[in-house]
């Protein structure tokens, strides 16, 4: 009988978009290597925008002599996200994703081109299609408001990660999905080629084509990311083992490769390029325990990058202003006046319009039609659910529409002020030579409208500066039993704000406390060391922004609490995460803290992200009820050191290795828990012996 499982990726890049891609060179070595690897029974060539036949009738050839199954398709930008359309290798399939991909490129100008599902259903009427949107958090997104105007129907619905395909199993929405969205292109490394967190294995018999896919994903049960096809979980380990959707726990003992797991698993998940990612190595935490006050104040100049947003809008309007620069000219101004005055020699180069031409100088601030063209920018962009509210309310076509003639504007404007910014420097350039040409002596051109705005401006700035006198509090945090205040108030003391920026506790900062800010700001944007000058940290000369954290006493943290704290820090944000790897905790920690806080923690991390937990300590290892356990084991054999692994769900009776070898879960614990049966028993009697 012929196997039903099959593994499948139908959503593979071979050409750049423009618009929409990085540029990359297509590899068909790449390709092949990708689909020998993986084993895979089906792929499709999904380009953004784009079908290329003869590329495609190329990959084809090679993916058939893989015994692979290659069906050609298009990624289509629709009305704000993106959807998979599949079909099968002949001539109608072919010459529908022609025009779909004749369609886009004839009307796609730049990164926000989007198709209407009224042109989609158009142009695949009548076809057998496969559709499968970006749905359940896979980005961008397509809507449900949208997937339900599709008339051919959805099949499929693309999960961003194999978490999140777990949850969509679970729901009433379509058939989950997930793919690699993989570039196929040279340079692309061998742990790049496993993309086990986004494939799906599907249960199809016979050839798999586009009718036999539709039957397949009608019903959930038929689709999973781990060969074995039990619930929640995946392949990992280039095939070799399986992990599960929530909590997994390596043991063994030492140096039996429980690190080199967790390295190999954080390199097929895209390494340090993967931003979903957090790994918390081995002794990680022991040496960020040194560095936690320069920790917190990493902490504090981000905090107070957003706080001091508005202030460092006023900073950057302070540099357009250019206060210095015009007040500099007062005084070229009164001296070139005054000996105009006694040369009183004019001639006809003089007398001209543009002799003492000077531009005008206005300052401004960001165009307002710049500014509203993003806010609807944003309206379009966003993603569900706030997509489907915003759609109740204004129709997309009508907003994409308002976009292209926003932007129209602002580029005539622009158009507008480049034309001006010439004839000024045309002007500029005849009276130069005027100047030249005369006896006379010119007087030094100066705007007094705009003198009289910096000096309102500099009057401003002094008020603003000058009335920050408290402190107050710009964010408080709990951590378990920390508490983590950051506070905004003036500028610290001298040989503060000299350690904080940087600056020789030699050098004269007297100015940052003279009575005019103005000219502590301009002698800042002069003097200052380049990272504070650019803006980027200039602000900190004015603002103090300061973090402490303390216990729940109320006072400093003790050398233990402090690793406690910068673990629960590591792992507060972990919504921002999907998967999140942690090599050997106990070092740093007591049984109290884990058990209590950690645990706890980690349950409600893995509710909606993929744990891996290597541990030798049994309240990770055991009290922390895992899903999933991979048991390490290194032998020495007449081939040389071999390293193994053992998995299996922690409900169950015995663990087994990918050749089927099963061992007892129990015994397994007992020896790499508890030390083996004997001293887990002495300390149980021991224990036993205190309570009588």
């Amino acid at each position: 009988m012929a196997n039903t499982i099959k593994k499948i990726d139908l959503h593979i890049h071979t050409l750049p978009n423009e618009y929409l891609d990085a540029d990359f060179e297509f590899d068909m070595a790449t390709m092949k290597d990708y689909v020998a690897k993986n084993s895979f029974d089906a792929v499709a060539i999904t380009n953004h925008n784009r079908f290329n036949k003869d590329q495609f009738l190329a990959i084809l050839t090679e993916c058939a002599s893989l015994g692979c199954a290659c069906l050609p398709g298009i990624e289509i930008s629709l009305e704000g996200g993106h959807i998979l359309v599949i079909g099968d290798a002949d001539d109608e399939s072919y010459a529908v994703l022609r025009s779909l991909s004749e369609k886009a490129e004839g009307e796609e100008h730049d990164d926000h081109y989007s198709m209407s599902a009224e042109t989609l259903n158009s142009l695949i009427a009548g076809k057998n299609i496969l559709l499968i949107p970006h749905y359940y958090g896979k980005t961008p997104s397509i809507p449900k408001s949208v997937v339900d105007r599709l008339s051919t129907g959805v099949h499929a619905g693309e999960a961003g990660n194999q978490k999140k395909f777990f949850l969509a199993k679970r729901s009433d929405g379509p058939t989950p999905v997930c793919f690699s969205d993989i570039r196929i292109k040279k340079g692309t490394t061998e742990p790049e080629l496993f993309n086990y967190d986004k494939l799906t294995y599907v249960r199809i018999a016979g050839d798999i084509t586009v009718s036999s896919l539709k039957t397949a994903l009608a019903d959930k049960t038929n689709v999973a990311v781990g060969k074995s096809f039990l619930d929640e979980t995946f392949d990992i380990l280039e095939g070799e083992a399986e992990a599960s959707g929530g909590i997994n726990v390596l043991i063994g003992e030492r140096s039996s490769g429980k690190t080199y797991t967790l390295g190999r698993i954080y390199d097929s998940l895209g390494g340090a390029d993967n931003p979903d990612v957090l790994y918390i190595r081995q002794f990680e935490i022991q040496r960020e325990v040194g560095d936690i006050r320069k920790k917190l104040q990493s902490f504090a100049t981000e905090m107070g990058k957003d706080y001091s947003a508005a202030f460092r809008d006023v900073l950057e309007y302070m540099d357009r202003v250019g206060i210095g620069e015009k007040e500099g000219r007062v005084s070229r101004f009164l001296e070139s006046l005054k000996k105009h005055a006694e040369s009183s020699k004019e001639d006809e180069y003089s007398k001209a319009a543009l002799y003492s031409f000077s531009p005008d100088e206005v300052i401004r601030g960001a165009s307002k039609t710049n500014g509203m063209r993003k806010h609807v920018e944003a309206l379009i962009d966003a993603e569900s659910p706030l997509s489907e509210v915003i759609s109740k309310y204004l129709d997309r076509e009508n907003l994409i529409l308002l976009f292209k003639e926003l932007l129209s504007i602002e580029k005539r404007e622009e158009m507008d002020e480049r034309i001006k910014s010439i004839a000024e420097r045309i002007a500029k350039a005849v009276s130069d030579c005027l100047t030249t040409k005369s006896v006379s002596v010119p007087i030094e051109g100066i705007n007094f409208p705009s003198l009289f705005q910096t000096r309102y401006v500099r009057k401003c700035f002094d008020k603003l500066v000058a009335g920050i006198k408290k402190k107050t509090i710009a964010d408080d945090d709990i951590f378990g039993r920390f508490r983590r205040v950051t506070t905004v108030g003036p500028i610290p003391t001298k040989r503060e704000i000299k350690t904080l920026l940087g600056i020789p506790q030699g050098t004269n900062v007297d100015y940052l406390y003279a009575e005019s800010k103005t000219d502590a700001y301009l002698r800042v944007s002069a003097e200052s060391p380049s990272q504070h000058a650019t803006g980027e940290l200039r602000w900190r000369y004015f603002l103090n922004v300061d973090c402490q954290v303390k216990n729940s006493h109320g006072a400093d943290l003790s050398g233990g609490q402090s690793a406690e704290y910068c673990l629960l820090d590591k792992l507060w944000n972990h919504r921002k995460y999907q998967y999140v790897l942690i090599d050997e905790l106990e070092p740093s920690f007591d049984n109290p803290f884990l058990n209590g806080q950690i645990v706890p923690l980690l349950h409600e991390i893995a509710e909606s992200a993929t744990v891996f937990v290597s541990t030798h300590n049994n309240n990770l290892g055991v009290s922390l009820r895992p899903d999933q356990y991979m048991f390490h084991r290194v032998e020495d054999t007449p081939i040389g050191t071999q390293y193994r692994v053992f998995y299996g769900p922690a409900s169950g009776k015995a663990l087994h290795d990918a050749s089927g070898e099963e061992l007892p879960l129990s015994e397994v614990l007992i020896t790499t828990m508890e030390a083996g049966e004997a001293a887990y028993n002495e300390r149980r009697n021991r224990y036993e012996n205190h309570e009588d």
